[in-house]
């Protein structure tokens, strides 16, 4: 997104903040942000543009088969060491271990997603991602749709009543366009 912007729109500056949804959220509140990537829901201070669903998944290590043979069942989930990212990057994998009573493994923190990944390749952990992260991850392990099959909404986000620049409508178009293009399985 960011190489085919800067071609088209060259004296556009970029700058990338990259935070939990929660803190970018402070951000676009204090107006230290013009525009931003957000999972939804989110407040109705924000004007959203929803962008794509993608779906919540269960990545274990390679040996490990649910009982059912394609999807892992909530039940398994509370028998598993489930870890997540610590950035807190989506709230809807946070609701879902609240609604199913799921604890996450309290010996590790872990801010990115290949640490966890290594752990799962380990055999010392399994976790719940979504797919798209998944698209740069390789690694040994398999994935698992959840009983639930729960996405996330991806969106655009900026202050609600704002005024957008030229530039920001021109990186919501590249964005859409992208988005367009290549998550055509969301």
């Amino acid at each position: 997104i960011l190489r085919s912007f800067q071609t088209k729109y060259p004296n556009i500056q970029v700058r990338i903040f990259q935070d939990s949804y929660t803190a970018i959220e402070e951000k676009l509140l204090e107006s230290a942000l013009d525009l931003s990537f957000l999972s939804l829901p989110t407040s109705d201070k924000f004007s959203t543009i929803t962008l794509a669903h993608d779906r919540l998944v269960c990545i274990t290590p390679s040996d490990y088969t649910p009982s059912n043979g394609s999807y892992v069942s909530n039940e398994e989930l509370h028998s598993m060491n489930l870890i997540l990212c610590e950035r807190g990057y989506d709230r809807t994998i946070q609701q879902f271990l609240s609604d199913h009573n799921l604890k996450t493994s309290p010996l590790h923190y872990l801010t990115l997603e290949s640490s966890i990944i290594a752990l799962i390749e380990g055999g010392l952990a399994c976790s719940i991602m979504p797919e798209l992260v998944l698209r740069k991850l390789p690694g040994d392990y398999k994935v698992f749709p959840l009983q639930d099959n729960i996405y996330r909404t991806i969106a655009l986000g900026f202050l609600k009543g704002q005024t957008l620049s030229p530039a920001c409508e021109k990186m919501i178009e590249e964005i859409r366009c992208y988005v367009d293009e290549h998550l055509t399985f969301l």
